[in-house]
């Protein structure tokens, strides 16, 4: 027989008189003063259960929505405009057309968007902003840019709470991306020019995302940044002699010339790949899209 005496002195702390208090609290319920006393020692332990129930299944039921709204198809609206839009969509075959809506469905789903003075907030928005993240990341499966969960968006140029300057983006590393709609949609507009908002500051998120020990860290080849670190002090000095493809803001840090090299890489491929091939081949690297 379990001496309950011994058992709620040691984990209660009660005094003699509180567990005879408590035998005759048993004998009252009609229950074992084990039973009692189990009940007693345990019950904090049941208490923290249910609460973590009572909290599970409204985060589930929003999980299990989330799950459903990722497999609804895209608009029509939306897949016409990222095959008029993105040449880099409506270039891929069917299958990969099907893969690229789905992280499209996915990123559109999980992503917290916030529109600014006056934007409505509609699933081709999204879309808009969405086709430059899949675009950098489509070579990699798992990377998701889990990093950057909120997407400032404002209507067009805003004030940098961090330069106080005006701009049309720019990406907070504790995990937000600002961007002027107006800018964005330009860049898809004009598919030839080497000036896309969206590929620039999503290319900026995919450096951040790399170098994010909290998040898919490490997925990019550190010997192909470091190559293309080096190529780019080389593109520096011949930019100075003859000028054309490179603007001067591109050299003002690595990161700066990164990004513009993906614009260059998806929008002037054919003249990134004649005047720098070695630029050109290790961002396809980079990118794991060779």
């Amino acid at each position: 027989m379990i001496d309950y005496k011994s058992i709620a002195g040691l984990n209660s702390g009660l005094s003699s008189q509180s567990v005879d208090e408590t035998a005759s609290v048993a004998r009252d319920l009609g229950v074992g003063p084990e039973i009692l006393v189990l009940g007693l020692y345990f019950a904090p332990f049941i208490i923290v259960a249910l609460i973590l129930v009572i909290k599970w299944i409204p985060y589930q039921r929003i999980q299990n929505q989330l799950k459903r709204a990722v497999k609804k198809p895209l608009q029509a609206e939306s897949i016409r405009w990222l095959e008029d839009n993105v040449p880099f969509y409506s270039n891929l075959s069917v299958k990969e057309k099907i893969r690229f809506r789905k992280r499209v469905s996915w990123f559109i789903v999980y992503k917290n968007f916030i529109l600014k003075n006056g934007l409505v907030l509609t699933e081709l928005t999204k879309v808009k902003i969405a086709a430059s993240a899949i675009q950098l990341t489509f070579g990699y499966n798992n990377v998701k840019l889990h990093h950057f969960n909120d997407i400032i968006v404002y209507p067009d140029k805003f004030k940098s709470p961090f330069t106080k300057k005006m701009t049309f983006g720019e990406v907070n590393p504790v995990g937000a991306i600002v961007l002027s709609m107006k800018e964005l949609e330009k860049g898809y507009a004009i598919k030839d020019d080497g000036i896309n908002l969206g590929l620039h500051e999503l290319s900026h998120v995919l450096l951040l995302e790399h170098k994010n020990k909290r998040a898919n860290y490490a997925f990019i080849k550190e010997k192909d940044l470091n190559k293309l670190y080096n190529f780019s002090l080389e593109v520096n000095k011949k930019e100075k002699r003859v000028g054309g493809l490179y603007n001067k803001y591109a050299f003002s840090n690595f990161h700066e010339f990164f990004a513009k090299t993906i614009e260059l890489f998806f929008e002037k491929g054919s003249e990134l790949k004649e005047l720098y091939p070695d630029v050109y081949h290790v961002t396809g690297k980079i990118l794991n899209l060779e």
